[in-house]
């Protein structure tokens, strides 16, 4: 059973998701067990496309993330990913399924041969870290880089995927963006491209963050952008210069001038 149909099974019970899965997780715990050998799963929710395969150890079946068009959904299950003779040349993940279906109906994998796409559609579920954390180990020397939305939820999102590694390998994770310093000079964006920030949860989630010791220094500076500003902006912004203005100038600049934070 999944943990959505768990909720629908006792609606009047849980009333909301997070109860039902709160008291799921609590559970594992008390018994120091995983989930899943309780029986419970997560919904499937990320997608995986690129130079990875993996094997279902349940059924034994091997999947190969090249095979379909639009990815591979990421179940939470128990899979072993297959080291290739074709290593992986980088990973990069992207926080929304449209920037993750632009990039592959661009050709972004035919320009970067050998790279795997991955996003978990919003705040990443626990198999999409966990197959994220499985490949980092696999292939330890490959870089794994985040492109997010320019707003505070995109930088919440990349340090959700940050915290997937241990202390010891925070910096495997590299920011490309979309910083809040690049608002204005993006692609010569006038202010219409870029948003207000009107919220006043949305003001606080700002100065908190800015405030948190344990985050780092750069991405703290960067957030201060939005406290000073007062603007924000999607991705999708880019893709209104150009079609592919995201791979051919962006990703590329970003990539081959090794920027990132």
């Amino acid at each position: 059973m999944n943990m959505r149909e768990l909720f629908y099974s006792q609606v009047n019970l849980f009333h909301h998701q997070r109860i039902s899965d709160n008291i799921v997780e609590q559970i594992a715990r008390h018994l120091c067990v995983d989930r899943r050998q309780l029986g419970f799963v997560a919904t499937a929710k990320g997608f995986c496309a690129g130079n990875v395969q993996y094997r279902n150890l349940r059924s034994g079946e091997i999947i190969d993330c090249n095979q379909l068009s639009n990815g591979q959904l990421i179940v939470d299950d128990d899979i072993e990913i297959i080291e290739t003779e074709n290593r992986i040349t980088f990973i990069l993940i992207v926080e929304k399924d449209t920037i993750f279906q632009h990039l592959l109906n661009d050709g972004f994998l035919t320009r970067y041969c050998g790279a795997c796409l991955i996003t978990g559609r919003g705040q990443p579920d626990h198999a999409t870290r966990s197959f994220l954390l499985q490949l980092s180990h696999l292939y330890n020397d490959t870089p794994i880089y985040i492109l997010t939305d320019c707003d505070i939820f995109g930088v919440l999102i990349a340090y959700t995927y940050q915290s997937t590694f241990d202390e010891n390998h925070h910096n495997r994770l590299r920011w490309l963006g979309v910083w809040p310093e690049e608002l204005l000079s993006l692609f010569s964006l006038n202010i219409s491209q870029t948003l207000p920030i009107t919220d006043e949860r949305e003001r606080r989630m700002i100065t908190r963050f800015i405030q948190r010791s344990d985050i780092k220094v750069e991405w703290r500076r960067q957030v201060s952008f939005f406290e000073q500003h007062q603007r924000k902006m999607e991705i999708e912004a880019i893709y209104e210069n150009g079609t592919k203005k995201l791979i051919d100038d962006y990703l590329h600049d970003k990539l081959m001038g090794h920027r990132w934070l």
